[in-house]
């Protein structure tokens, strides 16, 4: 095929639609449903010895491209313990036609039950538009943990904030009711974003929270200096902070993780068993 026929033929767009449903079976948690749309696959789960089900997402596809649209609904049903990964970083591709992908999830989790999804880092290339909302909803003695890490580009390359933007929105309710609400709208060619007050230059950021019954953050070493802990309402906990490269980013995800397990009365999960 010639270069001018590939440029003129319609360029695919993926709309991959996916649902995962985890339930308790004697005491076990199972992966009910895995319906993954391609290029999505699930791996089979891996449990721990404290009960949880980890469960990879992979994808068949290099990244994210302009057009493609992914929907992932996950249910946790009452008394099943989930967790959720990706293995390896999301690559949102260059954007030159001024288009945009998306990726919305939806979660519940019943009774008893607890999931905790942990993305393993979203890298947004030059011109990249990328666009996500996250809607959780929780029973009453439920458990939820989420973390969100960013790469503000590809450093090495020196294309930091070279992308159009990144716009994520996270909503969790309990039994209907807003319990936290948390948004993410970075546009570099709106408004100088790297200077004080807003990124101070960063090259990564990390969002999370937790919310179930749990104990307070611990102080730990000189990393509690670039990371922001705090508590929400009487059982929930966030986590968030900017850094300057991406090994003092690898080192702040290891100590969320490590200090939202001992929160919980859990064991730190093995990361470096399942990502890359």
């Amino acid at each position: 095929m010639t270069a001018r026929l590939a440029a003129e033929l319609p360029k695919a767009r993926i709309h991959s639609r996916s649902r995962l449903v985890f339930d308790a079976d004697g005491g076990r948690t199972r992966l009910a449903v895995r319906d993954a749309g391609a290029p999505l696959r699930v791996m089979r789960g891996f449990e721990l010895a404290d009960g949880r089900l980890i469960v990879q997402i992979i994808s068949a596809a290099p990244g994210f491209f302009s057009g493609d649209r992914y929907e992932i609904e996950i249910e946790v049903r009452r008394g099943a313990r989930a967790v959720v990964l990706t293995p390896a970083a999301a690559k949102i591709h260059s954007m030159p036609d001024g288009g945009h992908a998306t990726q919305s999830m939806r979660a519940h989790v019943g009774a008893g039950a607890s999931l905790e999804i942990y993305p393993t880092l979203s890298i947004p290339f030059p011109a990249s538009d990328f666009r996500q909302e996250v809607a959780i909803s929780l029973e009453s003695d439920a458990r939820v943990g989420w973390m969100d890490p960013w790469s503000f580009g590809r450093i090495d390359r020196g294309e930091k904030y070279a992308f159009r933007r990144i716009s994520t929105r996270l909503r969790i309710d309990r039994e209907g009711k807003p319990l936290y609400r948390d948004a993410l709208e970075v546009a570099p060619e709106a408004r100088s974003i790297g200077g004080w007050g807003s990124l101070e230059g960063a090259t990564h950021l990390v969002n999370g929270c937790w919310f179930g019954a749990c104990t307070p953050w611990e102080a730990e070493g000189d990393l509690d200096a670039r990371l922001l802990f705090g508590r929400l309402g009487d059982d929930g906990l966030f986590a968030r902070g900017l850094f300057q490269n991406g090994d003092a980013h690898r080192a702040a995800l290891d100590t969320i993780r490590a200090k939202a397990a001992r929160a919980w009365g859990l064991a730190e999960i093995p990361l470096t068993q399942f990502t890359l």
